[in-house]
C-alpha cells in the first residue's frame, strides 16, 4: 500500500472541513491551511503550529524539559549534559566529566544528543571506550551537547498523544527488529524489511543498514549481521524505539489505564502544550504503576506512521488529523 506524504495527507483531510491548502511547490513540505472561518494554520511536514514557540523551544531541549518536569513533580530520567564547549569545560561538564558521571550511574548508560529528535544517535554504551566513541560522534559540532542518562532496563516504551484536554492516541513503541526464518542472516532479513518499507511508502532513511549502532547493538548481544536467527526468533537491532529509526507500534488507545491518561494530560498542561506526544517508560501502560519514567515530550508528534501498516490504520490516522484540524479551527 503506497501512502501520501504528510503534507498531502493534511491537504486531503483539510478538504473535509471545506478548508483550502497551499503547499510550496519545490520541496512540498511547508504549507498553510485556510479555514472557512478565516483562520490560518501553517505546517511543516508533521509540525503543526498549535503550540506556542516558547513551549516548543523548551521541549526541543531534552535536559531542560526534564528539569521543568522534575520541578512539577514528575518522574524523569536521572541525567546531565556535557560538551566540549569552553564554558562547559570550565564548569566541569566536559566529556571526561561525563564519564565520571556515567560511572556514578553505573554502566550501561544512555547517550543522546540533547537537541535532536527521531532517535538520532541515541545509544546504549557499556564502557568508557564506547562512551568516548559515541560522545565524539554526537559532539562533532561544538554547539551540540551530550545528554547522559541512566539506563532503565526492564521497561517498555510508550507514547501518549494529547490534544487539548484529552488523549487521542496511545501505543507501544517497538524498536527495529527482524524475525528469523532459519535460512536468512540478519543482514538479509534487514534488507528485506527495508525493501518492504519502500513498497508501503515509509521513507528509506528509516532503516539505515549501515547504521553503526546496529552492529554495536548486535556485538553487545554476541551477534553480528551474519547470524542466522532460528524460525520466529525476534532479534532487536537498535536500543531506541523511535518510529523514525524503523521501529513499529502496538495500538493501545482503547486499553490505556485512565491514570496514564490523566498523567499525560497533566504533563501537556504543565508544559503549556495543546498538542504533544509524551514518551513514557513503564512495565505495562494498561495497568497503572507509580514506577514509571517520563522520558521525553515531543511538541510535534508524528501520527502518520500508523498509515503505513494497513487500510484500517490509515483510516485511524485520517481521523486523528481531522480531530487536530477541527480543534485548531474551533478552539482558539
Amino acid at each position: 500500500m503506497k501512502t501520501e506524504n504528510v503534507a498531502q495527507l493534511i491537504e486531503r483531510i483539510a478538504s473535509q472541513l471545506n478548508a483550502t491548502t497551499y503547499i510550496e511547490p519545490i520541496y512540498k513540505k511547508f504549507g498553510i491551511i485556510f479555514f472557512s472561518n478565516g483562520r490560518r494554520l501553517f505546517f511543516k511536514d508533521r509540525q503543526i503550529n498549535i503550540n506556542t514557540a516558547s513551549s516548543v523551544s523548551v521541549t526541543t531541549n531534552k535536559f531542560e524539559t526534564s528539569n521543568f518536569l522534575s520541578h512539577f513533580g514528575y518522574n524523569v530520567p536521572t541525567g546531565r549534559t556535557f560538551s566540549n564547549h569552553p564554558y562547559d569545560i570550565k564548569h566541569n561538564r566536559s566529556v571526561e566529566d561525563g564519564i565520571v558521571f556515567a560511572k556514578e550511574l553505573g554502566f550501561p548508560v544512555i547517550l543522546k544528543p540533547n537537541n535532536k529528535s527521531q532517535g538520532v544517535l541515541v545509544c546504549k554504551v557499556g564502557n568508557e571506550e564506547e562512551f568516548r566513541d559515541i560522545a565524539a560522534k554526537i559532539l562533532r559540532n561544538r554547539n551540540d551537547a551530550l545528554l547522559v542518562e541512566k539506563f532503565y532496563g526492564g521497561y517498555s516504551d510508550y507514547r501518549i498523544v494529547v490534544l487539548g484536554e484529552r488523549v487521542i492516541s496511545a501505543y507501544q513503541r517497538i524498536p527495529l527488529t527482524v524475525t528469523g526464518n532459519g535460512r536468512q542472516n540478519i543482514l538479509e532479513l534487514l534488507k528485506d524489511k527495508q525493501a518492504y518499507y519502500k513498497i508501503i511508502g515509509r521513507e528509506s532513511k528509516e532503516i539505515d543498514i549501515d547504521d553503526f549502532r546496529i552492529k554495536m547493538h548486535l556485538q553487545g548481544n554476541n551477534m553480528n549481521l551474519n547470524y542466522i536467527p532460528f524460525t520466529n526468533e525476534q532479534v532487536t537491532l537498535l536500543d531506541n524505539a523511535n518510529l523514525s529509526s524503523g521501529g513499529t507500534t502496538l495500538e493501545l488507545t482503547e486499553k490505556i489505564a485512565k491514570e496514564y491518561c490523566q498523567l499525560a494530560v497533566s504533563v501537556a498542561h504543565d508544559m503549556n502544550l495543546k498538542l504533544c506526544g509524551i514518551d513514557i517508560l513503564t512495565h505495562d501502560i494498561k495497568v497503572w504503576s507509580e514506577d514509571h519514567i517520563i522520558l521525553e515530550v515531543n511538541s510535534a508528534p508524528g501520527l502518520d506512521n500508523y498509515a503505513y501498516t494497513g487500510e484500517k490504520q490509515k483510516e485511524y490516522v485520517d481521523e486523528l488529523y481531522l480531530q487536530i484540524l477541527k480543534y485548531f479551527e474551533t478552539s482558539f
